[in-house]
């Protein structure tokens, strides 16, 4: 909605698409992997469609130095770090970046990057999220990505989820803006702007 974006551990089920405006009941509750990570999450027991439209989110624009990897110790997140990933502007929002698509470490994980190498500064789109083949296609160019900001890892810092536009350059990306349903990571695969 308005105020951010929020892991719903359930997929989706009973008639509901993508898009569609939704009640979720459930609990709510942070996995945090035993101190690794920051996940804010929802374990829900039902969900609903709704008549009426959820106002929906906006994108910000962010930079990568935005995303500064958290403090963490022996692979975990320190209590300091705990609360820096609360405390962060956008944290759970949708954001928009620039910066060039790289392909890093031994599962060739995606980065959205300062430079076109393997070294500068980064921020992570994390393996999971939406359309990771698209993003790869982009690998050496410099994009405009609008996605959504998943949560932190110790040893990964940031983690960028589902995109929801990807553009090559440094232009406005232009997207619909989404609604909850379609930020949590089971969505299907977005495509260039939509």
């Amino acid at each position: 909605d308005n105020t951010g974006v929020i892991y719903v551990r359930t997929k989706l089920t009973n008639g509901l698409a993508v898009g569609d405006s939704v009640q979720i009941v459930g609990t709510t509750s942070v996995y945090n992997n035993k101190g690794k990570q920051y996940t804010r999450q929802i374990a829900a027991i039902s969900m609903s469609k709704l008549d009426t439209e959820v106002k929906t989110i906006a994108a910000e624009k962010a930079t990568i130095e935005d995303f500064a990897a958290c403090e963490a110790a022996e692979g975990v997140l320190t209590d300091a770090g705990i609360a820096a990933v609360k405390a962060h502007k956008f944290n759970g929002k949708l954001v928009t970046i620039t910066g060039y698509v790289t392909i890093r470490g031994q599962y060739s994980n995606v980065y959205i990057a300062t430079e076109n190498d393997t070294e500068s500064a980064a921020v992570l789109v994390y393996y999971k999220s939406s359309s990771q083949e698209e993003i790869k296609s982009y690998e050496g160019k410099l994009v405009t990505i609008t996605c959504t900001v998943y949560d932190c890892h110790a040893s990964d810092g940031w983690r960028l989820g589902s995109v929801v536009a990807i553009a090559e350059g440094t232009g406005e990306v232009e997207y619909n803006v989404i609604t909850l349903a379609q930020a949590i990571e089971i969505a299907s695969p977005l495509t260039e702007n939509t």
